[in-house]
């Protein structure tokens, strides 16, 4: 479809338990829903406690820990909406990921990086 992204994510071997806080009571449905958009994967894990068992790729693990961290801590008082600052902090991290000029690159990484790239809808610009 037209406008739609592909993610790339990476299932982790050790999930990364959630717990809600009581005043996201009720909103489970609508900050699931928002996270997977972004690339989590989020399951069911027990009463108000939900687990992560993918995270987008480009963030590394300890980036999508410190995300979630936040997220839940702000989770009541956003109605379970992503705020636009927290995607700008998803946008950035993957950013910084990236491969900079001077980086050692193999060729096998080279090619898989212009692949993607011209996967990509608009591959001359960052997206932010």
């Amino acid at each position: 479809a037209a406008g739609c992204i592909t993610l790339t994510i990476v299932l982790i071997l050790t999930p990364i338990l959630l717990e809600l806080p009581l005043a996201a009571d009720g909103q489970e449905e609508a900050w699931s829903a928002e996270l997977q958009r972004f690339g989590f994967h989020v399951e069911p894990f027990g009463p108000r406690i939900f687990r992560i068992t993918a995270i987008p790729a480009d963030i590394g693990l300890t980036v999508a820990q410190r995300f979630l961290e936040d997220f839940t801590d702000q989770m009541g008082a956003t109605d379970g909406r992503i705020r636009e600052t927290q995607r700008e902090q998803l946008i950035r991290h993957a950013c910084h990921a990236a491969v900079k000029a001077n980086d050692p690159v193999s060729g096998a990484a080279v090619l898989t990086l212009l692949r993607d790239l011209d996967r990509t809808s608009n591959p001359l610009t960052c997206p932010h």
